[in-house]
């Protein structure tokens, strides 16, 4: 076994979740990503918490939508609900084995899916919020991803490793100076109303005057690196392309072009899949709206890799995600989706209340 795995298994364990005596912590993971699931069970143990697993077969995704009439697709465990309101700490550990699986799904299947569970997830943001619930999603490597990042396995697992700050002595302290310096970026934006972002790809007016700027430095995600609000609902006007393809459960869609009026998309394009953007752009009425606007700060994030959690991080990028917002930023918009889209802005600038704080892929204040 890779060393790194057990000193990312601490980090998750201490860090990210800070798993406490006698808490209940649920630990879910792909087939692929056993040998990092059984790192954080010894883990949480050592920890004193109590523990329990959860395996997600590569199979039972692709085989529920192919197979799953619309009764059993509606159809919420009991069990399920307990999974989400019952436990302190949730860890999950994604190791994909075919990020396509679900490409040909009845994507009808998968809005019904989402709208059935949407208590659970309103739950699961409600529970985070308020900090009932600590929870953090982290990637073990796997041939599939590194596929999707073109590199090879061992390339990618010291990509992945890198990005966690896992090259570092004290990775702890190193995501803790990472806190501090975004600390200090949002200090400055908890300030500002009125943002305009400007670019080759972008013209684009929001504003976030009393909603609250997040620091994102490996609490929720790990690797990590962002800097996030949800914009006033009704606020954004203007156009904008987005450089990477955005992927949802599992689809591509490539070349996302979307024009505001009043908070709303009232109109959306895109060069690959533009159908199956529409069906999820209409999912239901928040779904049209924004519910994130963020900035990625993560250095040892320079490529693209096909996939949202080291994507959205990508350092001289911005990113905006339809649906959801995150209530803890006082956002309000209601959605069961939650779409990332990103932007490259090595040519762009944001500029916040009239002044310049960010130009060229990089903050200025």
């Amino acid at each position: 076994m890779d060393m790194r795995t057990n000193k990312l298994a601490k980090i998750l364990v201490n860090y990210s979740t800070a798993v406490k005596d006698g808490e209940k912590v649920l630990i879910e993971y792909d087939d692929l990503a056993s040998p990092l699931a059984r790192e954080v069970y010894k883990e949480t143990l050592r920890a004193g918490g109590l523990p329990y697993t959860v395996s997600r077969p590569s199979w039972k995704n692709e085989d529920f939508y192919r197979y799953a009439n619309n009764k059993q697709i509606e159809y919420i465990h009991d069990i399920e609900k307990a999974l989400v309101a019952d436990f302190n700490v949730n860890i999950v550990l994604l190791g994909s084995e075919n990020t396509k699986s679900l490409t040909s799904a009845d994507s009808s299947k998968m809005v019904m899916r989402a709208l059935a569970r949407k208590h659970l997830s309103k739950l699961h943001q409600q529970r985070s919020a308020t900090g009932e619930l600590r929870w953090v999603l982290c990637n073990y490597p796997t041939q599939a991803l590194a596929q999707d990042a073109e590199m090879s396995l061992d390339e990618y697992a010291d990509f992945l490793y890198q990005a966690c700050l896992m090259d570092f002595n004290d990775p702890v302290g190193s995501w803790n100076e990472f806190k501090k310096r975004q600390d200090e970026i949002i200090a400055v934006l908890n300030n500002k109303d009125e943002f305009m972002i400007k670019g080759p790809n972008a013209d684009l007016t929001l504003r976030c005057g009393g909603r609250i700027w997040k620091n994102s430095c490996g609490h929720y995600n790990m690797p990590d690196g962002e800097v996030y609000t949800t914009p006033l609902e009704n606020s954004i006007d203007g156009y904008i392309k987005f450089s990477y393809p955005a992927i949802y459960r599992g689809k591509e869609v490539s070349g996302v072009e979307l024009w505001f009026e009043n908070g709303r998309v009232v109109k959306a394009m895109a060069e690959k899949n533009e159908e199956y953007l529409l069906a999820v752009l209409d999912t239901d009425y928040g779904a049209r709206s924004v519910g994130e606007f963020a900035f990625g700060t993560n250095n040892n994030i320079g490529c693209f890799t096909k996939d949202i959690l080291f994507d959205e991080k990508m350092c001289s990028t911005i990113h905006i995600a339809m649906g959801a917002s995150y209530p803890e930023t006082g956002g309000i918009n209601d959605s069961v989706i939650h779409w990332d889209m990103i932007c490259d802005m090595e040519e762009g600038a944001v500029i916040a209340d009239g002044q310049l704080i960010y130009q060229n892929g990089v903050f200025v204040i």
